[in-house]
This record gives C-alpha cells, structure tokens and sequence, in this order.
C-alpha cells in the first residue's frame, strides 16, 4: 500500500512541475518577439501574431502606374516656362538704376513676374510631389521585399533600373532645384524691394517740395515732368551731382528753394501724383537728355524744346 501511494505523489509531481514549466514558457512567449529575419511575426499578449512588417511585391500594374506618372511630370515640366533669366536681368537693372522712378518701374516688372513665377512653382511641386510619393511608395516595396527572398529581390531591382530608373532620377533632381530657384528668386525679389523702397524714401518728401515749389497747380504729367528732369540730371554725364539732394539744392538752380516755395501747402493730389511718378507707376515719355525745366528755352536746342506747357510757360529742354 505504501509503494502504491508513493508512486502516486511522484506522478502529481510530475504532473504539476511539466504544468509550472508549460505555464512559464507561454509566459516568455507572451514576452518576447519570436526573429525569424524579415517580415518575421510578433506573439501579441492575446495569443494572436501581428505582422511586423507587411511585405508587399511591386507587380506589373504598380510599375506602370509609376511610369504613367512619371511620363505625366516630364510632359508637365516641359511645357513650363521658367523665368528666372528675366527676373534676373530685373534684379540687376534695379540694382543698377542711378534714381528712384526707375528703380520702381523695373521692380514693379519684376514683382509681376515673381508672382506668377510663385504660382508657377505651386504647381510645379504640386505635381512633383505626386510622382515622390508614388515613387517612395514603390522604393518601400521594393525594400520590404525580405532578403532571404534574394533572387526575387535582385529581379524587382533590375527591372526598375531597367524600365523606370533615367526616367526618375531627372525629376527628383529638379525637385531640388525648383526648391534652390524658389529660395534665390525670393531673395532677389526682397533685395530688389528694399532698393525701390529705400529710393522712394530719399526722394518722396523732397520731390514733394521740388514740385510743390515748381508746379503746385499742375496735373500729374507736369508735376512727374519737373520730378523727370531732377532725375536726368543725377544720371546725365554733365552734372556733378550724385543724389536728388544735390540736384534741388544746387546753388542757382531752383529758385522756390531760396525763395520759400518749396515750404508751400502740399495738397494730397499732389502728394500722390508724387508718389505715383516715383513708384514707376506713370510714364512721360520724356528722353534722357532733357535736363531743363524754367520759363525760358535753353540749352543746345532752345529753338526745338522738346515739350512747352502753355498753362504755366514752362519749356522742357535738351542739354
């Protein structure tokens, strides 16, 4: 009897320690990640596998959907016109310009042609950033693709340098350099406007009391007459004078700045008549060479003036 009740507590025994050991090792594997390369599953605390990465093989109508959009970018970009040569030679223009209404009149050109180029640029990389999502999405299946899969690995490889790889390196690339444009075009745009800006700041008060002085009672053309020919004479070889300051105070020049008329009431029409002519805005159609502005016919045409205004007797005159 006691052999029969020894044998039955050593096969509980053996019972419980394989039920102990059972129970821990499910607990491990509850635990920890079961590696088995790539694609390889994950135990989740429920017993269930979870995919740690979904593998997914590039198949013929995922390469030529990938082809389909790149060949509708390259099209897309071909049929674009680019106009950083013509903002370019703006810049350098404003950058060059000797006086202020020039100055504006070509920054005002170059704001009209920044702005259509930012339009431009949103829908370039609009339809750029199509294709690089797409194409990432194909490089991530391409990649997924795990690696003791080699031989399949290789193949999707070749086939996408073969058929598609010339193709889309292009366009990534000029990604970038839409990217590099965009940034040099913004800070010639900004540069270009702190010029125009700083110009009109030097001039505006002063041409204000130039024409106030000169032709007060004038309508726009006449007053951006008097402002025109200040401005020649800062850029005509015969005048020593470097800024608009120097052309109106010059010693025997204008007489309302000795006689007080530059100090007389500026009216807001004339104001803006001002501003208007040295933002660019207004076009006399005046050449470079008409440097006199008096109630007398001067200089080495006084026969020929090239404009008289009868109103107030005021002849514009050639060097």
């Amino acid at each position: 009897m006691r052999d029969i009740l020894r044998k039955i507590i050593r096969l509980s025994l053996k019972i419980i320690a394989s039920i102990l050991i059972f129970t821990f090792a499910l607990e491990l594997l509850n635990q920890s990640p079961i590696e088995e390369g790539e694609g390889s599953s994950r135990i989740s605390k429920g017993g269930e596998p979870t995919v740690k990465k979904e593998v997914r093989i590039p198949d013929k109508e995922d390469i030529e959907s990938l082809r389909q959009t790149c060949n509708e970018v390259i099209e897309y970009l071909q049929g674009q016109e680019v106009v950083l040569d013509d903002i370019t030679e703006l810049y350098n223009q404003v950058q060059e310009a000797k006086v202020c209404s020039k100055a504006n009149k070509r920054f005002n050109e170059l704001s009209a042609k920044y702005n259509g180029y930012k339009t431009q640029l949103d829908e370039i990389q609009e339809h750029i950033s199509k294709f690089v999502e797409e194409y990432n999405t194909y490089m991530e299946m391409l990649e997924s693709i795990p690696s003791y899969a080699k031989t399949l690995k290789e193949e999707k490889y070749a086939e996408f340098e073969r058929e598609l790889k010339s193709k889309c390196e292009p366009i990534l690339n000029e990604s970038q350099k839409y990217d590099d444009d965009e940034e040099l075009i913004t800070n010639m745009y900004l540069e270009a406007k702190k010029i125009a800006d700083d110009f009109f700041e030097e001039y505006y008060e002063l041409m204000c009391q130039l024409v106030v002085g000169e032709a007060g009672n004038g309508d726009l053309q006449e007053q951006s007459r008097i402002i025109n020919v200040a401005e020649n004479r800062v850029e005509h070889p015969a005048f020593k004078y470097y800024t608009i300051k120097d052309v109106m105070f010059a010693p025997g020049q204008y007489e309302c700045t000795w006689n007080g008329g530059i100090y007389k009431t500026q009216s807001e029409q004339l104001r803006e008549n001002v501003r208007a002519y040295l933002r660019g805005e207004v076009e006399t159609g005046m050449p470079d060479d008409v440097v006199w502005q008096a109630k007398f016919p001067q200089g080495s045409r006084k026969d020929d003036p090239w404009f008289y205004n009868e109103e107030n007797g005021h002849y514009f005159c050639y060097y």
